[in-house]
Order: C-alpha cells, then sequence, then structure tokens
C-alpha cells in the first residue's frame, strides 16, 4: 500500500496521482450505480467516488458510517457543476480503487453531524464518537498549538522546561490538598502538588535563573466558575528582574499567541501600579469587566 496521505496534504498532491488516505466513513450515498461516500481524517473531509462494478469483496452499501478504512484512489477533479466551493476539497474527489476495512462501525447512539442536538450525558457516555465532530476536537488543536507557542517563545528568551513532582508533602497553603495514601509505606500519605512554587524556587536558588512548566495543579475544592479541582497552568520563575520585565514578558507572549492562534492583533497592555489600582477600585485585583468599574 502507498505510504498515507493526509487531507490536508492533498492539495500540493498533483492531479492522476495515487494516493492513500486513512480515516473514517462520514456518509454514504448511491446516485444509480456509482456510490459516493465523504470520508474524513482529522484535517478534513474528501469525497471519495466507488464503482461497485470494480469491486467484488467488497460492497459499500454493507459499511455504516463511522466504519474505519483505507482507500486508495486517483486524484481527480470534480466536474463542473459539482464543485463545492465552500469545502477546501470541493474541487477534488478520488476515484476509488481499493477499499481496505478497519473496523466496522454497527449502529450509532447518534450521528457525529447532529452530536450538538444530543443531551449531554449521552455524548460522555459515547465522548470518542462525540469529539468525532470538528467544532468539540477544536480546542484540542487549539491548546496544543498554544503549548507548542509557548514552548518556542520561552526557550528563545532562555528558559528550561522542568517537570517538578505531582506527589509531595502536604504544605499550609490556601486550598485543601488531595490526600494519597501509600501502599508501601502503611500510614503514610502523600500530597497531590497545588502548584510547583516551592520546587522553582529550589530551582533559583540552584541557579537555574528561568524556569518554566505547563504544570498539573490539584487542589481538594468544590467545583466553581472560578475553581477547578485539577487544572493547568504556565508556571514561570525568574532571576533577577523586576516587575516591568515579567510584565514586558507575558505581554509578548500573549500578543503572540492571540496573533499566531487567533489572528487577532491586541493592542498594548494598560498598566497601572498598586496604589493606583487601591486608590481607584479599592483592590489590586479589580474586575474591570463590572460594569461599576
Amino acid at each position: 500500500m502507498l505510504q498515507r496521505v493526509f487531507t490536508h496534504q492533498i492539495p500540493s498532491i498533483p492531479l492522476q496521482s495515487m494516493i492513500t488516505c486513512s480515516g473514517w466513513l462520514s456518509t454514504i450515498r448511491d446516485h444509480g450505480g456509482i456510490v459516493f461516500f465523504q470520508f474524513r481524517d482529522r484535517f478534513g473531509t474528501l469525497q471519495c467516488v466507488y464503482d461497485p462494478a470494480e469491486f467484488h469483496d467488497i460492497d459499500v452499501h454493507d459499511l455504516k458510517p463511522e466504519t474505519v478504512v483505507s482507500v486508495q484512489g486517483i486524484l481527480l477533479e470534480r466536474p463542473d457543476g459539482t464543485k463545492q466551493p465552500t469545502d477546501k476539497l470541493g474541487h477534488l474527489e478520488l476515484h476509488v480503487k481499493k477499499v481496505t476495512i478497519h473496523s466496522k462501525a454497527t449502529a450509532l447512539p447518534f450521528q457525529v453531524s447532529e452530536s450538538h442536538k444530543i443531551n449531554e450525558e449521552l455524548r460522555l457516555q459515547y465522548r470518542y464518537i462525540d469529539l468525532r465532530h470538528p467544532e468539540r476536537a477544536h480546542p484540542f488543536f487549539v491548546r496544543s498549538e498554544v503549548n507548542h507557542l509557548i514552548r518556542e517563545f520561552l526557550r528563545k528568551h532562555d528558559f528550561i522546561e522542568c517537570e517538578t513532582p505531582i506527589l509531595t508533602k502536604p504544605t499550609p497553603e490556601g486550598a485543601r490538598a488531595y490526600i494519597v495514601p501509600s501502599r508501601i509505606h502503611l500510614h503514610n500519605f502523600y500530597a497531590l502538588a497545588q502548584s510547583p512554587q516551592l520546587y522553582k524556587q529550589l530551582m533559583m536558588a540552584a541557579g537555574f535563573e528561568r524556569y518554566y512548566q505547563i504544570a498539573r495543579c490539584f487542589r481538594d475544592e468544590d467545583l466553581r466558575a472560578d475553581r477547578q479541582p485539577e487544572f493547568t497552568q504556565l508556571d514561570i520563575e525568574m532571576s533577577f528582574i523586576d516587575e516591568r520585565m515579567i510584565q514586558d514578558l507575558i505581554e509578548q507572549l500573549v500578543r503572540q499567541i492571540f496573533t499566531t492562534v487567533l489572528n487577532v492583533n491586541l493592542p498594548t497592555f494598560k498598566r497601572m501600579t498598586y496604589d493606583e489600582a487601591m486608590k481607584r477600585y479599592g483592590s489590586d485585583k479589580p474586575d474591570l469587566r463590572c460594569p461599576l468599574y
């Protein structure tokens, strides 16, 4: 079998090329003997044209949506009048020469395209189906891109990425810690780290100077709009700096993330001193979204 091609690579491939794609069947339509089915991978969709007369061992009429397949065929331009300008690959189609079935789908609890209409409990029960919808999967790819940009940006500013322990010693912090009993050492317990605070301060004392971590944190608190029992944060520590330097660094990072990922150019961040904030708002962390401010 030819090397697999992702759908986002197809626009750069010459017409008449024989290619192989792997993914899922989204829809199957029979148009008077010729079968059209929509193929999907994580990057997009591609229309495939299947002639049952050319196949004797596989009949796509017997396949249900979300069946996992590899399709091999010739990449062609769609005839005039059938092109879909709103689709990235709406001007192309794959004339199938070979189909390999990896996993046949049975009747689905709901259609992927209609998952937004399904109640949340059922969607979460079949989360692996729900996440096949592009809107549900999109935040995962955005988050991955943001993490990549963070690492790239901080590396250019001489930071090192270090992982600190998650199983640690309980410390008197603001929130309650999750307690984990030890199976080996009876009557002894670990605490899940609420933050890497102590460890990163040790690293500064050791001379690492610039550290960061995309850290998992745990706090035994009620689930609220501003509280999560488990969350991820960008944790940074720097030596030999003042508040202006850290403000400049974070502003550059946030502006770059918004520009690169969301194509949004943020204005220069407004800044105020502690004294000004206390004088104007009576708080060093005013919520400026509040209309009273």
